[in-house]
């Protein structure tokens, strides 16, 4: 927690993983939403946007990629 600083892209990333990975467990009114403790900020998804997907999707074949390969 102390290292590395939460960027705008970060917690994009965050609450698109929260998004995709828990709202079919949950009704649609839950808000997904991560909290910057370090400077007193709650950033939450209201839009429910999921435009980091195809990022994040990159980088989990980079990773398989680089998994299978060892």
């Amino acid at each position: 927690m102390k290292s590395e600083k939460l960027t705008k892209d970060r917690i994009s990333q965050i609450l698109t993983l929260l998004e995709v990975q828990l709202r079919p467990k949950t009704e649609d009114e839950v808000l997904f939403c991560v909290l910057d403790i370090k400077n007193a900020k709650l950033f939450c998804n209201e839009t429910k946007d999921i435009s980091f997907m195809p990022l994040l999707e990159g980088e989990i074949r980079s990773f398989e990629t680089i998994w299978n390969g060892v």
